[in-house]
């Protein structure tokens, strides 16, 4: 009676399989992730398309006077004070911005508020660290803090170059408000591979990639955003400059 023969991958054989799965893994795996941070950015400008035109609606319905924009207004947009009693903090906190004067305009959806691609913590008081819910602010001179802060829509010079709601380093920058000038600078964000995602005062969106040295954009309208370290801007800019690896992507339905 003739044994039937089992058939079998030698060791060599199987080297060379686990090899050629790890050469296809070293090339997917960057590629999926680089598809994912791509996918990412995409939500996060829809979603600041979706704040600007909800910020721009409850301009409309207030009579063109801006919402405020002071984190310790009770009639703010979001409410912000980590040094108040008790403390309020907006990064860690939905209803500090739920509860606020926004909150209608995008039906309640807490998540057009965070930037899909976070991926920094923040301190949550306890010496622990937690995934922040909030990372976007909202420019100051917009009926903000800001001593050049303006109150009406009709006093926006630009609309389509004015920022309104834009990405922030949710560490270096804890404020809902986003402060543009040579003593008090907020840092944009760099969320999903280094690209920044804003809105316009027009309700328009936009996505900067920035570029390691060349990490400023100038605008016409009122503010400009720049990461640190960068040099400073005035308020009122010249041409609108992106200085980035612009991928030019815009976002305005």
């Amino acid at each position: 009676m003739r044994r039937k023969r089992t058939e079998a991958f030698t060791l060599i054989e199987l080297l060379v399989v686990i090899a050629i799965i790890g050469i296809l893994a070293s090339i997917l795996i960057p590629t999926l992730a680089s598809a994912k941070m791509k996918a990412n950015a995409t939500k996060s400008l829809s979603d600041k398309g979706e704040l600007g035109k909800a910020w721009k609606m409850a301009v409309d319905d207030n009579g063109d006077k801006l919402i405020s924009n002071r984190p310790t207004d009770e009639s703010t947009w979001c409410k912000h004070d980590i040094f108040g009693a008790p403390p309020i903090d907006s990064r860690i906190d939905r209803k500090a911005f739920l509860s606020g004067s926004l909150s209608a305009y995008v039906s309640g959806r807490h998540e057009v508020f965070l930037n899909p691609g976070e991926y920094l913590t923040v301190d949550n008081g306890s010496g622990g660290s937690v995934e922040p819910v909030r990372s976007v602010a909202l420019n100051w001179l917009l009926n903000g803090t800001s001593p050049d802060a303006i109150q009406r829509f009709q006093k926006i010079r630009w609309p389509v170059q004015t920022v309104t709601f834009i990405d922030v380093n949710i560490e270096a920058s804890d404020s809902p408000g986003f402060a543009f000038g040579d003593i008090v600078t907020s840092t944009p964000g760099d969320q999903n591979g280094g690209r920044c995602t804003m809105s316009f005062a027009d309700g328009h969106g936009e996505m900067i990639k920035w570029t390691p040295g060349s990490q400023i954009i100038n605008f016409s309208g009122q503010g400009q955003p720049e990461l640190s370290g960068a040099p400073g801007q005035n308020a009122d800019g010249g041409q609108k400059q992106q200085t980035a690896g612009d991928e030019g992507s815009r976002n305005s339905g």
